[in-house]
């Protein structure tokens, strides 16, 4: 077995598998390193979401409540597009204003994406709005639907063109 002197004067401890340890450390970096430059490269490449939508909030109760005991909210779409990065923490809810069984028209921006979970969203409540605002919604800011965060958008620029997230899984899975 090679060991590369040029790391420390001290042998590295070896693995039960047989390597280096300070080569497995330095493996999972890379893997780390490389994985956030990839989510770097489509989010610079891709155009961050901004819209309106109409949505009602509705409880989770097969889900554990959080820190301060509060069951988690899911946003559901009557109108507008939403992301299906769509349930909130029952702490994030409550203090949002967003109250279960209820209907909002909410703001949904897309904000910087983190290496770890990938695409993050802020909902901001802009409002409750009447029977009748809501039974006219579909037709003033569209059809409710979710789009998939984990797809990847074709960009203009014929130089940045992105293959859709799913193709790319398939190519690793062969």
């Amino acid at each position: 077995m090679y060991i590369d002197p040029s790391y420390s004067d001290d042998p590295p401890k070896i693995t039960a598998a047989g390597y280096p340890l300070w080569s497995c450390q330095k493996t999972q970096k890379t893997q780390t390193k490389l994985k956030t430059q990839k989510t770097q490269k489509i989010m610079k490449n891709q155009a961050k979401f901004s819209g309106m939508a109409v949505v009602t909030a509705v409880e989770l109760s097969h889900k554990a409540a959080d820190k301060n005991g509060l069951l988690p909210v899911m946003l559901i779409s009557v109108a507008g597009t939403i992301p299906n990065r769509n349930v909130l923490s029952g702490t994030v809810a409550d203090s949002a204003g967003i109250e279960v069984g209820k209907t909002y028209l909410v703001q949904c921006t897309e904000v910087e994406a983190d290496p770890t979970y990938g695409r993050r969203f802020n909902w901001l409540k802009l409002g409750e709005p009447t029977l009748m605002e809501v039974a006219q919604a579909p037709k003033t800011i569209g059809k409710a639907g979710i789009f998939d965060v984990s797809e990847v958008e074709e960009t203009e620029d014929a130089d940045n063109k992105q293959v859709d997230a799913k193709a790319d899984k398939t190519t690793k899975a062969k």
